[in-house]
Formats: structure tokens, C-alpha cells, sequence
């Protein structure tokens, strides 16, 4: 296994993955450009369920599930209860119930 890209030697420049402070516009803008739907972007944040955050990557520390091994729909029961102790929630997770057009799916 070797890690990195094999289609270029730079990384791409930031901006291109949504900031985690900012909410439904910025989720929007970043995903809709990339040619992703709203569906898209709630099925992509249930990726959260695995793993967790590091805060020298993104300023956030914690997983958002109590068993960040476990691939399941725990990130999203966790979310519909709102704060949980331990558990991480990010702005742009909240912005899932904020919007009608996400709350949706």
C-alpha cells in the first residue's frame, strides 16, 4: 500500500471539501458544484458513522457515534436526538435537520 495520489503530485486547494463550522449554503455550494444532489449530501454525511474527528485535521475531536467501528444508521439516530455527551456535532451536521430539502431523506 502506498498512500497519496496517483493522478497528481500537488494536492487540490482548499475550499474543497465543506467547512464543518458553516451551514445549508455552504453545504450546497460546495456539494451542488461537484454535481451532487440533495440526497447525495445526507447519504455522504452518513459517513460519519464510522471514525471520528481529529482535532490537528479539523479542529473537532470525537466520533459522532458510540461505536465508530460499527457501520450503520447510528449517525443519524444520533443526530434526530440532538447534543449527546460525548458524542460530536458539528454545525454542518445540524444544518441535515435545519433544511427541509435534506430533513427529507
Amino acid at each position: 500500500f502506498v498512500p497519496g495520489r496517483k493522478d497528481s503530485k500537488i494536492s487540490p486547494r482548499e475550499g474543497r471539501l465543506p467547512d464543518a463550522k458553516k451551514g445549508v449554503p455552504h453545504l450546497k455550494e460546495i456539494f451542488y458544484r461537484m454535481g451532487l444532489s440533495s440526497k447525495d449530501i445526507v447519504a455522504l454525511s452518513g459517513g460519519h458513522t464510522l471514525g471520528k474527528a481529529h482535532p490537528e485535521r479539523s479542529g473537532f475531536d470525537g466520533p459522532w457515534t458510540k461505536e465508530p467501528l460499527k457501520f450503520d444508521n447510528s449517525y443519524f439516530v444520533e443526530l434526530l436526538k440532538g447534543e449527546s455527551e460525548g458524542l460530536l456535532k458539528l454545525p454542518s451536521d445540524f444544518a441535515l435537520l435545519e433544511d427541509p430539502e435534506f430533513r427529507h431523506f
